[in-house]
């Protein structure tokens, strides 16, 4: 019987892509020592089980991640240079978990968001009380956008649940068209991360909400006891190219920005989106880890997972004064 064969339709371009760059430059030293400074440490894939997401394992956690990740996107107001902030369970929750944590309170208080009759419908009114913060969220329009646009896809497309979405792919990433990630591109608009201004005969598409969606997803369902199904190639997801990893890839001296951009970056003005700069820094990302995980594999005799990789780079750069690039976007 001939094998299956998953393969992300995506990852070629991107790298092609970034071997264009320019004024994004990856160190091969830097991530060489970084290599060899990593090569016996713990790879941990996180389980999301903080209190602002549900602690079962089953279709309500698929579904609650799958909301949250349609809207997943610029925490820090280009504006005021403030990362949204909200209170839930007696804590301050900011940024990206902020945004888990609002939706976490509307489930407790009643309020059905997973549910794609409410979201199709939902009002900047009622978005505006669920994502209640100081500072407030930010492109709160662009959120209700995509939440409607949630609600009628997973409607017409997935029967109403991003479980269903999961089990329909079987469990898989990318397979012909027919993979999570490929099918919530195709059929619901807001998904998609496709760019146009990068200089070369590709478009590079990151997809990486979706992408990110799906890690999400396995890194709960490896630590299930067998109650999630895992994803079947999670080794072909797209590193994640967003404002954090980049910023932590700088910070470790492995990206390094042409004078011109790294002084708009320090200086927190906005990086266009779509824009050359950008989608060098994002294409350069994806670079970074690919390799990143492909060498910690071959000197550790152990595959280290995107997932893996991606939280332990995560973590490194925590601790960076760097500020991030900005750029308005819902990409990422």
């Amino acid at each position: 019987m001939k094998k299956e064969v998953y393969v992300n339709p995506y990852l070629d371009e991107i790298l092609t892509a970034a071997a264009t760059a320019k004024d994004v430059r990856i160190s091969i030293s830097a991530l060489t020592n970084l290599v060899r400074d990593w090569a016996e440490d713990s790879f941990p894939i996180p389980d999301w089980r903080a209190p602002v997401f549900p602690q079962t394992d089953d279709d309500t956690f698929i579904n609650f991640l799958g909301v949250g990740n349609a809207i997943n996107f610029c925490f820090t107001s280009p504006a005021t240079k403030k990362k949204y902030e909200t209170e839930y369970m007696g804590a301050q929750w900011r940024g990206a978990f902020g945004m888990w944590a609002a939706l976490a309170r509307a489930r407790d208080e009643g309020i059905p968001v997973l549910d794609p009759d409410f979201l199709e419908h939902i009002t900047e009114k009622e978005a505006r009380k669920i994502f209640r913060g100081n500072p407030p969220i930010p492109m709160l329009k662009e959120r209700v956008t995509c939440l409607q646009s949630a609600g009628r896809s997973l409607k017409k497309h997935f029967g109403g649940s991003y479980a269903g979405l999961f089990r329909n792919s079987h469990f898989a990433a990318f397979h012909n068209g027919q993979g999570i990630v490929e099918q919530l591109t195709a059929h619901d608009p807001c998904w998609r991360d496709a760019t146009l201004q990068i200089k070369t005969a590709l478009n590079p598409r990151f997809h990486k909400r979706a992408n990110l969606f799906v890690m999400m997803y396995d890194g709960r369902a490896m630590n299930s006891d067998g109650r999630l199904t895992p994803i079947i190639d999670s080794a072909e997801l797209t590193p994640p190219a967003d404002y954090e990893i980049p910023k932590a890839l700088r910070e470790l001296g492995i990206l390094r920005y042409d004078d011109e951009l790294s002084q708009m970056v320090d200086r927190q003005d906005i990086i266009p989106k779509n824009s050359v700069w950008e989608q060098e820094i994002r294409a350069q990302t994806v670079a970074a880890m690919h390799s990143l995980t492909k060498i910690l594999s071959l000197v550790r005799g152990e595959r280290i997972t995107i997932a893996a990789l991606d939280y332990k780079v995560w973590s490194a750069g925590r601790t960076s004064t760097l500020p991030h690039h900005l750029t308005s976007t819902i990409a990422y």
